[in-house]
C-alpha cells in the first residue's frame, strides 16, 4: 500500500518535471525560430535594398534618379507583396511602390526602422502602415 502511494506520487512528480521541461524547451525553440526567421528576413531585404540602389545608380540620368523605374525592379523581384520607399536625408519621401501620391505623405524622419538606420547603418521594426494600413516589417538601410 506504501509503496503504491510512493509510486504514484513519483510518477506525479516526475510528469510534471517533464511537463516543465517540454514547456521550457517549446517555448525556447519558439523564441529562437522567431529570431532566425527574422534574421533571414532582414538578409532578403538587405540584398532587396542593395539591388534597388545598384539599380538607382546604373540607371542615374545625370544626376537625378528616376525613382519611377523601381517599379520595373519590383516586377522582377522574386517576393511577393514587397513595398519599396525612398527617403531622403531629411525624411521627405521621394518615391514608395504602394503609394500614389506618395509626395503627400508625411516625413519618415522619426520612424524607429529609420532613426535606427540613422545611428546603425540598418533599422528594422514591425509596426502597422499608416498610408496602407497594413502590417510590415520595416527595414531601413542608410
Amino acid at each position: 500500500m506504501i509503496l503504491n502511494i510512493f509510486r504514484n506520487r513519483f510518477f506525479t512528480y516526475y510528469f510534471l518535471v517533464f511537463i516543465v521541461f517540454t514547456f521550457i524547451i517549446v517555448l525556447f525553440q519558439f523564441y529562437r525560430e522567431r529570431e532566425y526567421r527574422r534574421d533571414r528576413f532582414k538578409a532578403v531585404l538587405d540584398n532587396v535594398s542593395g539591388l534597388a540602389h545598384n539599380y538607382l545608380e546604373k540607371n542615374k540620368q545625370e544626376d537625378s534618379y528616376d525613382y519611377e523605374d523601381l517599379n520595373n525592379l519590383i516586377t522582377i523581384v522574386p517576393l511577393s507583396n514587397i513595398r519599396i520607399t525612398i527617403i531622403d536625408k531629411q525624411g521627405s519621401v521621394l518615391f514608395d511602390s504602394d503609394v500614389g501620391d506618395y509626395e503627400l505623405m508625411e516625413n519618415h524622419i522619426g520612424r524607429p526602422e529609420v532613426r535606427e538606420a540613422i545611428k546603425n547603418n540598418t533599422g528594422t521594426s514591425v509596426r502597422r502602415s499608416s498610408s496602407t494600413g497594413k502590417k510590415y516589417f520595416y527595414y531601413a538601410h542608410n
